[in-house]
């Protein structure tokens, strides 16, 4: 059947020729392929390590700029409050809220 079909023909002489050529490498030996792959698993893991030392500082960073924004609306709400308040108890409460606003702010920006 095999001299019939030269497909089938050429198909068993690859076969043959690579089976040839494992058995002349012996049992121990590792294709470069192989090699490369584990090469790149390993680039690839300190890439992620790297991300996610990165994402970890950002994530600080993010939550930081998120509190600076808080504050900022809020100390302009409170301004706003003050312009347009007639009660001086209210005022001096919104004052003190004001100070403390002003307060946390600096240290944010002393701290970043």
């Amino acid at each position: 059947m095999l001299q019939r079909n030269p497909a089938a023909l050429n198909w068993l002489k690859i076969v043959q020729a690579n089976y040839d050529w494992k058995e002349k490498r012996g049992p121990d030996f590792m294709a470069r392929g192989w090699e490369s792959k584990q090469v790149e698993l390993q680039m690839e893991e300190g890439r992620e390590k790297q991300t996610a030392a990165a994402d970890e500082s950002s994530a600080d960073d993010k939550k930081a700029n998120r509190e600076k924004q808080n504050l900022l609306l809020s100390r302009a709400y409170i301004q706003h409050q003050m312009e347009s308040s007639s009660n001086s108890r209210y005022t001096e409460s919104l004052k003190k809220a004001l100070e403390e606003i002003e307060r946390k702010l600096a240290d944010l920006t002393s701290n970043g």
